[in-house]
């Protein structure tokens, strides 16, 4: 609330203060704290008033499910790898090596009469279970430290191999 040339009036403790900066909005608190505690004096008022209260977060559920995706070609379907990009034709790699187009389904999830499944596949399915989903926020950070010294050791002209070998130690098998 403004009360002369550039002096205004904070809403919640009603000190007089100046204006920080000419621009952008009017500001309406003193400080941090007095907008926190305005905030804090809102919410309490609307818990009196009735209004619900903000339930607990959603649980998070796990997107990558413990199957491997399921791939088709002409005449068997396939489990595809978890890693690799698709060719230009829009084909993954397969756990038995050959490339398959990607399907919406698990690989386990589809009906007796469709394509029958490759005997490979599903011998590395029960042999290799799929790893769990990665933790981006403790695996990419020192992947990105790797790669940081990987390229300083390529921009450097000197031999990258201990900071590449660093790389594939790393990586999950």
């Amino acid at each position: 609330m403004e009360t002369q040339n550039g002096r205004f009036m904070c809403v919640h403790c009603g000190i007089g203060f100046p204006r920080p900066n000419r621009t952008g909005r009017k500001p309406q608190y003193c400080g941090a704290s007095c907008r926190q505690r305005a905030f804090e004096a809102r919410r309490r008022a609307a818990l009196h008033a009735g209004f619900p209260v903000a339930g607990p977060p959603p649980t998070r559920r796990e997107r990558r499910p413990d199957r491997y995706e399921s791939g088709l070609t002409a005449r068997r379907r396939h489990a595809l790898r978890d890693e690799g990009f698709p060719d230009p034709w829009g084909r993954r790699q397969t756990l038995c090596g050959s490339w398959a187009r990607p399907t919406a389904t698990l690989f386990g999830e589809h009906r007796e009469s469709d394509r029958p499944t490759c005997l490979t596949c599903q011998e590395i399915v029960v042999l290799h279970p799929p790893r769990g989903r990665p933790d981006p926020l403790r695996e990419l950070p020192a992947m990105r430290a790797l790669l940081r010294r990987a390229r300083a050791d390529l921009l450097a002209a000197g031999p990258p191999a201990e900071a590449i070998a660093d790389l594939f130690r790393y990586a999950p098998r």
